[in-house]
């Protein structure tokens, strides 16, 4: 399978922000992507007590399987991963036309410096949080992002639910640079 489900929070941590939806509305379906097993699942337990539904992928193949398969309101992704980077998982998505503003949190160990990061700022519809960050950042940058209203039950279409074909490229397809 291409990401493990893990259990849902029962309580949410006081002080902290929840998503807001709908009754009857489902969770925000978001993908967590990082080689770091115990880092995805920090994160997914954090945006489990708000309010999410969390797919966790061990890297960005997988978490480009879990988005492509079952849709996705929403990208928590490491930057360097082996396989398929952060950065090169964000390129693909954006070239493909229903995933072209999905919301992304992309953490990083590098410096705001690091040129390695200059391509990020081409990508819309993405935060980027630099470790040691606070889990509870990841959370808020998300319900910043995520559409509440947009549809009549209070959150947008699941962009996955749509069928996604090689030619639904956005205009100019996929950027595949080099990460190096």
């Amino acid at each position: 399978t291409p990401g493990l489900t893990l259990p849902p929070a029962k309580y949410a941590m006081p002080d902290s922000p929840t998503i807001s939806r709908s009754r009857g509305a489902p969770p925000p379906r978001i993908v967590v992507a990082d080689d770091s097993f115990e880092l995805c699942r920090l994160i997914a337990l954090m945006l489990r007590s708000r309010g999410f539904d969390v797919v966790v992928s061990s890297d960005g193949d997988a978490a480009l399987a879990a988005i492509l398969s079952d849709g996705a309101d929403g990208l928590v992704s490491d930057f360097q991963m082996p396989g398929l980077d952060g950065l090169t998982l964000c390129r693909v998505l954006r070239g493909l036309r229903a995933y072209a503003a999905l919301p992304i949190v992309i953490f990083t160990g590098l410096d705001d410096r690091d040129p390695r990061l200059v391509p990020l700022s081409d990508i819309g519809e993405l935060r980027i949080l630099h470790k040691p960050m606070g889990l509870g950042e990841i959370a808020p940058a998300l319900i910043e992002m995520i559409p509440t209203n947009v549809t009549g039950i209070g959150m947008r279409t699941r962009a996955g639910t749509r069928s996604v074909h090689g030619g639904d490229l956005a205009r100019g397809g996929p950027r595949l640079l080099a990460t190096h």
